[in-house]
């Protein structure tokens, strides 16, 4: 795919400014943002168009979460702003993590611990909004993992959604509950002849990566200035990426170590240090993917989706209040998407000119000329040598 630079700076400059500049800037660039939607939070604007979707469930544990920083949203877009429309319909992709997809499981093999039961408790409701639940999470994880899906994750796909369609009668018949089940299970064979397995697999290395390279920089570097160049650096020339979310991830880790719950583990002393790296990698895999769900229309009349996860685990959600975002910007041609974060990590650090070294229009060419040339599992092997060497952790 060839990459418009120019399209990209556009999409930049409105992702990035102050809610009431972003329209006359969309109209300065116009020509560039055909059929690009952005979602942006604006308190003063904005409309909620989540509660009303989350009210449906009654969660007495765990959260149904949303990328973006607030419930109060605006859309911006070409047809809005030369023609005033601002209906739009909406509508919401809810991903089950893979804690969810495991209680579900155990509940329908009759196997559910009693103070778990309050986890699934609450898809267990006839939902009134159109939306849809899915469990790419568990599927995506498992798959790649170990590269076929066994009979117990088949079992598994199955019976979370017979779960999650027997609120539906009678609606429909238990009979076409177990049909539509059956049918999930099958359209797995379809996932694993899918071109974008190797994409997913990238993903999640690349995520292990930065992990690898986020910690290494911790122990290995003395102030935040030299850590967030260093990560840059890397970024800029080993990876081929500029990654925002990353470096708000690393800069709260580089800052408070251990006392951020998603690294609480990641302490001196502590015993395979890779193992549980890969673990908090797959956290980030699944919340990267989640903004892919901002592409996805389930129905042919909608104008936007709102992808929503819905988890139990604590250190995940911790995570995702980490990197929520300001605004999300949707290429609906090339089923791209550009995230644009509450917080800038780069700004506390690093003044303007120390940023434009990595972050101009060079480096970006750069970055996109060398990208296909990356060679993330031997990059990932060389840093793994380098963590076992910094003598604080035991292997």
């Amino acid at each position: 795919m060839k990459i418009d630079n120019e399209k990209i700076l556009a999409i930049t400059e409105v992702g990035q400014a102050q809610p009431r500049l972003r329209e006359a800037l969309f109209m300065k660039n116009i020509k560039h943002l055909d059929n690009v939607n952005f979602i942006c939070v604006d308190e003063d604007l904005g409309h909620d168009v989540v509660s009303e979707m989350l009210s449906m469930f009654t969660i007495e544990c765990g959260e149904i979460c949303s990328a973006l920083s607030s419930k109060k949203l605006r859309i911006i877009n070409k047809e809005f702003l030369t023609t005033g429309k601002y209906t739009f319909k909406y509508t919401y992709d809810i991903g089950l993590d893979t804690q969810i997809v495991s209680y579900i499981q155990r509940y329908m093999s009759g196997g559910l611990e009693e103070n778990n039961f309050k986890y699934i408790k609450p898809l267990r409701v006839r939902r009134e909004i159109e939306s849809t639940v899915h469990i790419e999470p568990y599927i995506f994880e498992n798959y790649i993992k170990n590269k076929k899906f066994t009979e117990i994750e088949k079992e598994s796909v199955y019976n979370t959604f017979l779960f999650l369609d027997l609120p539906l009668i009678p609606m429909i018949s238990y009979e076409q509950a177990v049909e539509n089940s059956q049918r999930r299970v099958e359209a797995l064979q379809l996932f694993e002849s899918s071109e974008g397995i190797k994409e997913l697999e990238w993903l999640y290395l690349y995520n292990y990566c930065l992990l690898l390279e986020t910690v290494w920089l911790k122990f290995c570097k003395n102030n935040l200035k030299e850590k967030m160049i260093e990560m840059l650096k890397f970024q800029n020339e080993k990876t081929c990426t500029t990654d925002p979310m990353f470096i708000n991830i690393a800069y709260e880790y580089w800052k408070k170590g251990a006392n951020v719950p998603f690294f609480n583990k990641i302490q001196k002393g502590q015993k395979n240090i890779l193992e549980k790296l890969k673990n908090m990698a797959w956290d980030l895999f699944h919340w990267r993917r989640l903004f892919n769900s901002f592409t996805l229309l389930m129905t042919p009349e909608a104008d936007i989706s709102i992808p929503l996860i819905y988890s139990g685990d604590r250190r995940f959600l911790d995570l995702v209040h980490l990197i929520k975002l300001n605004c999300m910007a949707v290429d609906k041609n090339e089923k791209q998407v550009f995230p644009f974060y509450e917080k800038d990590a780069l700004d506390d650090v690093l003044n303007k000119e120390e940023q434009f070294r990595f972050l101009n229009e060079d480096t970006m060419k750069y970055r996109n000329e060398n990208k296909k040339n990356v060679n993330i599992i031997k990059i990932i092997e060389k840093l793994e040598k380098e963590i076992l060497k910094l003598g604080v952790f035991e292997n």
